[in-house]
């Protein structure tokens, strides 16, 4: 095996431990024993390949919104209607977030820092394409006479990414003081499809 395969190797441990780490105790809960300890491999490669516990998790926080991206992009491929685009992209949101309880997390995390380190990463700017297609799906509503010519792609972003990512940020609260298992498919596909009707009628004329 080369070298470079085997730094490769390295550094995908080393971020699948510190993913897993970060998700569970953030950035100040984390050690780096533990995640040095878990990949099996020495701590000094953490500091060789990313100089820094800091450096690390924002080598993190950027493979869970790369991730997120791509989730996202493929919906861009599928040709379909506007109305039919929304729905997509809720539904494609809400099975990404139920999949990758680790973004949730991270992502929560970021939010306790006041997104010091995504702006400091520049990994918010993945989220760019999803805001030109939505945009795009929105200016194709708009000239077939389907959609209001006043709404904000920022504003429907906002209604799609909250209702999704509020759902599961806050999965267990709700699920114990509503005394409703939020967590059944059955319950997630009701709230998908309430959150795209939901904004379908905000959007529509």
């Amino acid at each position: 095996m080369k070298q470079s395969e085997k730094t490769e190797i390295t550094i995908e441990k080393l971020l699948m431990s510190a993913e897993n780490e970060f998700a569970d105790k953030g950035l100040y809960g984390a050690r780096i024993d533990a995640i040095a300890e878990n990949a099996g491999i020495n701590k000094r490669m953490i500091y060789q390949h990313f100089g820094s516990k800091e450096g690390l998790y924002s080598a993190v926080l950027e493979r869970v919104y790369v991730r997120g991206a791509q989730i996202e992009s493929s919906v861009f491929e599928k040709n379909m209607s506007s109305f039919d685009a929304i729905k997509c992209l809720v539904k494609e949101y809400f099975h990404f977030l139920k999949s990758d309880n680790n973004f949730v997390r991270i992502i929560m995390w970021e939010n306790l820092n006041n997104a010091q380190y995504l702006k400091k990463t520049g990994a918010g700017e993945t989220k760019t394409p999803f805001i030109k297609y939505i945009k795009k799906i929105l200016n194709d509503g708009k000239e077939k006479g389907e959609f209001k010519k006043e709404i904000s792609e920022k504003q429907v972003m906002l209604s799609l990414i909250g209702g999704a990512f509020s759902y599961f940020s806050n999965i267990h609260t709700l699920s114990v003081v509503l005394d409703f298992d939020m967590e059944q498919n059955e319950n997630i596909e009701k709230r998908i499809k309430w959150v795209a009707d939901s904004i379908i009628k905000q959007i529509s004329l």
